[in-house]
């Protein structure tokens, strides 16, 4: 039983790879869209802040835009159903004690904190993200992206639904594109996904990864 499970865990990480080139007349369906959504806001986060926004585009005048800042993946942004762009807060235009507050509200309202242990456990975290300087902060909701990342990737793989992680592009001009900085928000990191077109060859190739004892070391 273990064994099954194991391979059942497995097989949709054998399947998956970086895909070059999604069928774009493919498209995901609004339902499953919504799974996906569903899958990125159960991510684990520290404290379960979720200091990230997550802005969808299936716009193609927009992908194409994006497009020319990315670098060499331009390919899978335009042929791609869904642009998931994760971007994090600007530190210098977010009032810390405002934001702790406003995600911890739901936890005031649903769990049993008494407002002593409520403020208590506030303060401890604002004291902690104020002692973080700008790179800091900034690193620290970069880290909580990529943990929803990976889900949604492995996600995605159990779906057969493609993807392809960007991490090369122009940052910058996203911003400007996406009306970022008066939004207060930075783009971080970018989730292509969609389906692969029979034309993408590197769908055919074998899987590469390092030996399990070149990468672990057991103390």
């Amino acid at each position: 039983m273990i064994k099954n499970n194991f391979n059942n865990f497995i097989e949709p990480l054998k399947w998956r790879y970086s895909v070059k080139k999604f069928d774009s007349k493919k498209k995901i369906t609004e339902k499953c869209l919504n799974n996906i959504l569903e899958v990125i806001n159960l991510s684990p986060s520290s404290y379960g802040l979720q200091p990230y926004k997550i802005i969808i585009i299936n716009n193609n005048k927009i992908k194409k835009e994006l497009s020319y800042f990315s670098y060499n993946n331009n390919n899978q942004i335009i042929s791609s159903s869904h642009l998931i762009i994760f971007s994090i807060y600007n530190k210098k235009k977010l009032n810390i004690e405002n934001f702790v507050e406003k995600n911890l509200k739901l936890i005031k309202e649903q769990r049993n904190f008494t407002e002593k242990n409520y403020e208590k456990y506030k303060k401890s975290i604002v004291n902690f993200l104020n002692s973080l300087t700008k790179e800091e902060f900034e690193s620290w909701e970069s880290e909580q992206t990529y943990l929803s990342l990976g889900i949604l990737i492995y996600y995605c793989s159990i779906l057969k639904i493609d993807t392809c992680t960007i991490g090369g592009f122009k940052k910058d001009k996203f911003d400007e594109i996406l009306n970022f900085k008066k939004l207060g928000l930075k783009s971080n990191i970018i989730l292509s996904i969609g389906y692969r077109s029979v034309k993408d060859n590197y769908q055919f190739l074998k899987k590469i990864r390092k030996p399990i004892s070149d990468i672990i070391i057991k103390n």
